[in-house]
């Protein structure tokens, strides 16, 4: 990997920490109280976190509970509550948003340097570029959130290993380096266990794909050395598990996510209900715990092992109750996370109404959706149509550079792999079923990025030759 002297680099880097300072100013002059720790505890997200931060700083003890007797945790994993703790961020909230916006500069790094190593210096910098821009993370990044942080490691932990598992990088320390990227995808992995399976895709991609100058001997090493940094930070978690919990997971989310977002989807769309309207009738059915004792286990009079249990069991049941339904709810939610954007937030934030013009309304150019937007005020709506026109550059830009990168010989493996991992965050997405959100949809920013970096110069380049071509058989 170069050193980081390209001039272009550091303006991407230079941007993203632009873009962050505006918010911040006008945040501030808006609102200086958001950060507060009484304001930022009206979002529950954030209040988890805080609670776990403050818990591990002051009673040593991985809690959400605010008082005696501090029962441990089954659903958070401990990277982000830990570095609350650390920076103080349960009592100076900001510290932590500032480590956000480093994880935003960091990410436009590894960003371009994944991308350098295989394609141009253009389509790096085009990539880190649209890494930088983002909007939706720029506002996500004054919110006690983990996803900043996650996206950061994830792009880090990319730009380290793919080069060498698939023959980009050679050299004595590959398998070194290797070890060192899978720890940073398990350094990810306890930030949000969104990534947790991602070693078995970069697997099955380095070991069914042709192209890799590696043979079979090489290639088990390099993903060995790979899963072993990997489980050297995530196991002593599922081990904690195990021993407090009786559940060797690294998580119970999954089990209700499955139960209360997948097949809650389900049930919204079927029976058109909403989302607590699908969760109350699910737990009446199957007779499960609510989802506010899931969440809650403490208020429980079962154990987290019993609770956990029940939900694994009901899961297959729940989700394939109405399959037809389950798979309009889960597309439905990807879209609209996909699509989706935080500019509502920052008006909340700011102590602003947003008045929501409607996402189908909006792109049918109605006139009261239109007013709608009008009326949040120029900056607001104009963040909305800027956030909006980025996004839909980055999706239809990797949709184009996955198409590149496949159809390139020199590059196909690393193509056919960033595809594999944007399928596989893909169906992380889908785990919120229906209501799936910009949130669920930030862990996909990096590889889209990358792979749009590609095919937006790609799709220029065409566009110029044909314009071109045009022309001079015009002149002729």
């Amino acid at each position: 990997m170069k050193v980081i002297t390209n001039r272009t680099l550091a303006k991407s880097g230079l941007i993203a920490l632009l873009l962050n300072l505006l918010l911040f100013v006008y945040i501030v002059r808006n609102n200086g109280s958001h950060f507060l720790v009484s304001e930022l505890r009206r979002n529950p997200d954030a209040t988890d976190y805080l609670t776990l931060g403050k818990n591990i700083a002051l009673h040593r003890a991985f809690s959400r509970e605010r008082q005696m007797p501090f029962s441990p945790d089954p659903l958070r994993t401990p990277l982000f509550p830990l570095a609350i703790a650390i920076l103080g961020s349960w009592k100076h909230p900001w510290t932590i948003m500032a480590a956000n916006v480093v994880a935003h500069v960091a990410t436009c790094v590894a960003i371009y340097h994944l991308v350098r190593s295989w394609r141009s210096e253009l389509e790096a910098t085009i990539a880190s570029l649209l890494v930088a821009v983002n909007i939706t993370v720029a506002i996500n990044n004054f919110l006690v959130m983990s996803e900043a942080i996650f996206i950061g490691l994830l792009s880090m932990s990319l730009a380290v290993l793919l080069p060498p598992l698939l023959g980009a990088a050679t050299g004595g320390h590959n398998g070194r380096r290797i070890f060192i990227g899978g720890i940073l995808l398990g350094l990810a992995t306890l930030t949000r266990p969104t990534s947790l399976y991602l070693p078995v895709v970069l697997a099955l991609v380095v070991f069914s794909t042709r192209g890799t100058p590696h043979g079979w001997k090489t290639r088990f090493r390099l993903v060995a050395a790979a899963v072993l940094g990997f489980a050297v930070l995530v196991l002593p978690w599922v081990v904690r598990n195990a021993a407090v919990f009786r559940v060797p997971r690294l998580t119970t989310v999954d089990s209700s996510n499955l139960v209360y977002f997948v097949g809650g989807g389900a049930f919204q769309v079927e029976r058109s209900l909403s989302l607590d309207g699908a969760r109350r009738a699910i737990a009446e059915e199957y007779g499960l715990p609510s989802y506010s004792e899931v969440q809650n286990p403490w208020s429980s009079t079962h154990t987290v092992r019993e609770i956990d249990a029940r939900l694994r069991r009901a899961a297959p049941k729940v989700i394939l109750r109405y399959p037809r339904s389950l798979m309009l709810s889960s597309m439905l939610g990807l879209v609209k996370a996909v699509i989706s954007h935080n500019v509502s937030v920052l008006a909340r934030i700011c102590g602003r109404q947003w008045a929501n013009p409607g996402t189908r309304e909006l792109i049918h150019l109605r006139r009261p959706a239109l007013h709608r937007l009008l009326s949040n005020g120029p900056l607001l709506a104009g963040l909305c149509i800027y956030g909006s026109m980025i996004t839909l550059l980055t999706t239809l830009g990797s949709l184009i550079g996955t198409v590149t990168l496949v159809a390139d010989r020199r590059s196909r493996q690393y193509g056919i792999c960033l595809a594999s991992i944007a399928i596989y965050l893909c169906l992380t997405v889908m785990m919120f079923g229906f209501e799936a959100n910009w949130r669920s949809a930030l862990p996909l920013l990096p590889v889209s990025a990358a792979l749009a970096g590609t095919g937006l110069v790609g799709a220029c380049r065409s566009s110029w030759e044909i314009l071109m071509n045009g022309f001079f058989a015009h002149q002729g």
